[in-house]
């Protein structure tokens, strides 16, 4: 939280909460989000929630959406269908304002314009939206049981490569992946010399790419040198 409200200054806008999160697989507890929502407070700061993966994790805590926490910070809640249903293609999403204090005036106006002058999802799935959001839970719980076996498997694997340590994801469809020798107070990247010709993470991507045809991100991507992105999709390993 310190190193968060560091970098707040006369600039800043807005916080942007992704949660569960793209590109780290994690999913917050509801005594951080307090703490988030109290930088915000503090600062006078609303905040956008990217929720996208809500609902996609697996762990003992739950996902808890940041609007249900009493607050009075204005609240942006971004979603959609793309991921937690899997059909990316469709392209339909929602903005949610959890305005308490009616300060998101100018806000709602120009989401209002916005949507006026683009019209990116079909009219079709616009008008079968309220029956798909009807899918039962037992579809959803599948998804979220496939993805927890294939990121733990996908753990267990890399935690046995030379050079390499996983953080194990608890949401959403990633992991970032840094040397086995990662310390989180440490800015320690992956280990190029254990292997040959690697000098950076753009050259680890490109080779396992080139070599093995498996296509992962370098951490640069995400301002995080020394590390890659994994995708783990929700594929079940019994189909294949």
């Amino acid at each position: 939280m310190e190193q968060l409200e560091s970098l707040i200054d006369e600039n800043t806008s807005a916080i942007l909460v992704n949660n569960p999160s793209n590109p780290c697989g994690s999913n917050f507890t509801e005594s951080h989000l307090k703490d988030i929502l109290a930088v915000a407070e503090r600062n006078f700061l609303p905040i956008i929630s990217d929720e996208i993966y809500g609902g996609m994790n697996w762990t003992k805590h739950p996902f808890t959406p940041l609007y249900t926490i009493p607050s009075s910070v204005p609240i942006v809640t971004i979603g959609g269908l793309a991921k937690r249903w899997l059909v990316p293609g469709w392209r339909v999403g929602w903005v949610v304002l959890h305005d308490r204090g009616a300060t998101f005036k100018e806000l709602r106006r120009g989401i209002s314009n916005l949507s006026q002058t683009q019209l990116h999802p079909n009219t079709v799935f616009q008008q079968a939206l309220p029956e798909i959001l009807k899918t039962p839970q037992v579809f959803f719980d599948g998804v979220v049981e496939v993805l927890k076996t294939n990121a733990r498997l996908l753990s267990e694997k890399l935690a046995k490569t030379p050079g390499l340590k996983v953080i194990e994801p608890q949401g959403a469809m990633y992991c970032m992946v840094p040397s086995s020798t990662y310390n989180a107070n440490e800015k320690i990247g992956l280990e190029y010399d254990k292997w040959k010709d690697i000098g950076d993470t753009f050259a680890f991507a490109q080779k396992l790419m080139d070599e093995e045809n498996v296509l992962c991100l370098p951490g640069e991507c995400f301002f995080t040198p020394g590390f890659v992105r994994i995708g783990n999709l929700p594929l079940d390993p019994r189909l294949t």
